[in-house]
């Protein structure tokens, strides 16, 4: 854990081929991350860190820890675009052996929140109360399920 990281436990990390620290980001110690790059560097080892936030808004004060995250390749992870959700959400309904019709997968994705979260819970709700109402799933079905999911505050 990014908490865990403090200069003066370093030695506790066995890295062997990677290190992942995850959730870093402002009030890192900065030292312990210098060292603990440098460390994976002399170890000939690759290290992922995961951030709800770029590197420029760590306000990093140690000159040589913000030159070596420059350099380093950063990638940002946005919202599923609607490609991707439809397949996410057509594998979520055949997972558990549903098929729905494509007018239900058209409505679900033009109106449902952007994340891969909520395409689980949604297809998870839907499939739960098909079964418990014994009703076949249609695009009328889903738009009753859907809207307990966008009311305001719910998701």
């Amino acid at each position: 854990m990014v908490g865990d990281l403090k200069a003066d436990n370093l030695p506790q990390f066995n890295m062997q081929r990677a290190l992942v620290l995850e959730d870093a980001g402002p009030g890192i110690d900065e030292t312990a991350l210098f060292h603990l790059l440098n460390f994976a560097h002399q170890q000939n080892s690759q290290m992922l860190i995961t951030s709800r936030f770029n590197t420029t808004q760590w306000n990093l004060k140690l000159p040589d820890l913000v030159s070596r995250l420059r350099a380093a390749p950063a990638i940002q992870i946005g919202a599923p675009d609607d490609l991707l959700l439809r397949g996410v959400l057509v594998k979520l309904f055949a997972d558990r052996q549903l098929a729905p019709d494509e007018t239900v997968i058209s409505y679900l994705l033009n109106r449902m929140p952007r994340s891969l979260a909520a395409a689980r819970a949604i297809v998870a709700e839907i499939d739960t109360r098909a079964l418990e109402e014994q009703v076949a799933i249609t695009r009328n079905f889903a738009a009753r399920i859907l809207s307990a999911f966008t009311a305001p505050g719910l998701i």
